[in-house]
């Protein structure tokens, strides 16, 4: 066999390889689609189970099921576990959730609650993160302090609220509802309906003076006061819990 013979052969042997690799990749891609295909068939592996899990109060398990069962049309592995996700964060009450498939039937999903610490005005709540959600009752959720400001204050809000009370705290005094209003002024009152009007500046220092009379000049007479506005320089002014006709007001410094 001449050099040319040989490497006319060679090159044939090479040709034919290639060939079959390309026949055998062609099969093994035709197989692979039509596997995929029979899988993405929602009527081959359909789901049948809805398990829902977690710790929760708020939170309905039906309701829960209900947003998840449209999105099993498509399947065991059609499903998009992020679609259903998403539509969970729809639930006011749902802080998170985590969507799984169970071979060979079944999505389970994991809730996470949200935990609310105080009412964000009248028709909302704030969570841990000191962000507001609305559900559809906050009214009934008892135990949480008010706290109101203009649109994009809640963090700020928040975070006066927990100063002042850790300010209060030793004094056995606990803020019902703080209040930012839109000129930026700050009103608070206690549990025991006592109203404390700081106005827009120095709110921290003028809250310390009030803490500073409390104990030997205003606890005595708590019950009887209104309110106390303390937007004075040195001072403060009582208002009392009597009568209009009786009304006064006495100014300390």
């Amino acid at each position: 066999m001449t050099a040319y013979q040989a490497f006319v052969a060679e090159h044939g042997k090479r040709t034919l390889r290639a060939a079959i690799l390309m026949l055998t990749v062609a099969v093994f891609v035709y197989l692979g689609r039509l596997v995929t295909d029979k899988l993405l068939d929602p009527d081959v592996l359909p789901y049948r189970t809805v398990t829902v899990e977690g710790s929760f109060k708020h939170v309905d398990a039906d309701t829960v099921r209900a947003i998840v069962v449209p999105y099993l049309g498509a399947g065991f592995f059609g499903v998009d576990v992020g679609d259903v996700r998403q539509a969970l964060r729809t639930i006011p009450w749902v802080d998170s959730a985590t969507v799984r498939r169970v071979w060979p039937d079944e999505i389970r999903v994991t809730l996470f609650e949200q935990t609310a610490i105080a009412h964000w005005g009248d028709k909302a709540l704030l969570n841990s993160a000191d962000e507001v959600f609305v559900p559809d009752d906050p009214a009934g959720i008892e135990g949480l302090p008010y706290v109101y400001g203009p649109e994009g204050t809640a963090m700020t809000v928040m975070a006066t609220y927990r100063i002042m009370t850790r300010m209060l705290a030793p004094y056995d005094l606990h803020i019902r509802r703080l209040n930012l209003d839109e000129r930026r002024a700050w009103h608070l009152s206690l549990d025991d309906q006592l109203e404390l009007v700081l106005g827009r500046e120095n709110a921290m220092e003028r809250l310390q003076r009030f803490i500073r009379f409390y104990p030997e000049v205003l606890a005595g007479k708590a019950r009887e006061i209104k309110a106390v506005d303390l937007r004075y320089t040195n001072g403060f002014v009582v208002r009392w819990n009597i009568p209009s006709e009786k009304v006064f007001n006495s100014e300390m410094g």
